[in-house]
Order: C-alpha cells, then sequence, then structure tokens
C-alpha cells in the first residue's frame, strides 16, 4: 500500500503457528509448569547451575590466564590439540573468557536464561571435541554436563519460546497462564547455596592453582557445613508442608462431618 508521498509502506505481521506445533508447545509448557511448582525441581536446578560452575570457572581461569590445560605431550592426539590451542594466544584466553562469563551468569538468578545459551554451544563443542578424540571416560561427564546445560534451558521454556516466537515474527496463540511458583527459598537456603557455590568453586580453583592445604581444608569444612545447613533446612521445610497438608486434611474430614 503507498502513502501519501507516493512510497510503499512495509509492516510486518506475526503469522500465527500452525495447530499441531501450537499443541505441541503446549504440552511442553505444562510439563515446564509442573516441574517449576515442584519443591525437588526447584532446588536441583539450583544445584546444576552451581555444578556446572564449579566444574568450568577454574578451567575457564586457565585459559584466561593463559596456561596449560593439560601436560600431555604433543605424541598424544589429545596432548597436541590443546597445545595448538594453547598457543593461538589470544584465541586461548577468550575460549576461557566465554566459559568464566557464562558460568557466572548461570549463578545470577536474573541472567541464568543468558548464561545457559552462552554456555550451550560452548559445552556441546567440548562434548563433540572428547567423542572425536581418545578421552577414555570424559565423553560421559561432558554429556552430562550438556544434559544439564539444556535443563537449565528448559527451565526457563517460557522465556525463551516468547524470545524466538517474536524473532521469527509468530503470533504466539498460547493459552497457558503465566508460570505460578508454589515454593520459595529462604533464607538459610539461600545461605547454604552461596555457601556451597563458594567452597566448591575454590575447591575445583586449587586442582588447577597451587593453594594451601589449610585453605583448602577450610573451604571443605565450609563446604561441609553448608551441606548440613541445607540438608537441615530441607527436613524442617518439608515437615512443615507434611503438617499442613494433615492439618488441611483434617479440616476437611470435619467440614464434612457438619
Amino acid at each position: 500500500m503507498k502513502n501519501g508521498k507516493g512510497t510503499r509502506d512495509v509492516t510486518t505481521v506475526s503469522q500465527p503457528i500452525s495447530g499441531n506445533i501450537a499443541s505441541a508447545l503446549d504440552h511442553l509448557g505444562r510439563f515446564n509448569r509442573f516441574i517449576r511448582d515442584r519443591f525437588i525441581f526447584q532446588r536441583l536446578t539450583v544445584i546444576t547451575r552451581i555444578l556446572l560452575a564449579m566444574g568450568f570457572i577454574p578451567t575457564g581461569m586457565v585459559k584466561v590466564l593463559g596456561q596449560r590445560f593439560t601436560q600431555m605431550g604433543i605424541d598424544t592426539d589429545i596432548g597436541f590439540f590443546f597445545e595448538a590451542l594453547y598457543r593461538t594466544g589470544g584465541w586461548w584466553r577468550f575460549l576461557g573468557l566465554v566459559q568464566v562469563i557464562a558460568c557466572v551468569l548461570l549463578l545470577i538468578p536474573r541472567t541464568t536464561t543468558l548464561g545457559a545459551l552462552l554456555f550451550f554451544p560452548t559445552i556441546l563443542n567440548i562434548v563433540i571435541i572428547t567423542l572425536s578424540l581418545d578421552f577414555n571416560g570424559t565423553p560421559v561427564v561432558t554429556s552430562l554436563m550438556l544434559l544439564a546445560t539444556m535443563y537449565i534451558l528448559f527451565w526457563d521454556y517460557d522465556r525463551i519460546r516468547a524470545a524466538v516466537m517474536a524473532i521469527l515474527g509468530y503470533h504466539d496463540r498460547t493459552t497457558l497462564q503465566p508460570v505460578s511458583v508454589g515454593w520459595t527459598f529462604s533464607k538459610l537456603e539461600r545461605a547454604a547455596f552461596v555457601l556451597l557455590a563458594v567452597s566448591g568453586i575454590a575447591i575445583f580453583f586449587a586442582t588447577r592453582f597451587p593453594f594451601p592445604m589449610p585453605f583448602v581444608f577450610g573451604c571443605l569444612i565450609v563446604g561441609i557445613f553448608g551441606s548440613l545447613l541445607l540438608g537441615a533446612e530441607w527436613l524442617r521445610i518439608m515437615g512443615r508442608a507434611v503438617v499442613r497438608r494433615r492439618v488441611q486434611s483434617v479440616l476437611a474430614v470435619a467440614e464434612s462431618l457438619e
């Protein structure tokens, strides 16, 4: 259509998603809501984020600081591969910087989705490398990390779905309501998660850098304390939930007898 100046107006019209695709996406959305509203999955998600950060922030810093990743000789395929990457210099440091940034973003609740999106191609590349070279059992570990990253991405399914629909120019016809989370984290839980994250990352750093044993031992004590604190808090929360359900059932029976 032409405007008054004789030029053509270009307007973007969002296209509706086909019924089958919309139905499949809604099924995924319902499953996402199911796990997001469960106590165990909420805690599992936080622990998964911490474990990924523990595994990759120290190894990423090795690259950022310009150090070799392995002591294997270049007469082996793995040693030759990492030596070639190491000798690139800037690219080696860049790879480590991407790992560190992605894992830091994973630890921050507001930026978890961004961190998972940044980390996904990184861990996918690592899985392919470990499968291509003779890494013995390492592909099992890296594949589990890939699955963990995919789980984090699925946790923020609504956010990613909305972004993809907007980029592709589709009208999302979902009838699902916004996610309603029934559980929240207590202050003790948050404190325990922080203790676990800090101590765990520090201990993994000690496997790559020379730290004094008293420091490592202190981090181990902090990690154990955080684990005990988290376990005790979970028992308290679940105990209160059981008592609440029993009280509600008793009240329901009492009302039915009236």
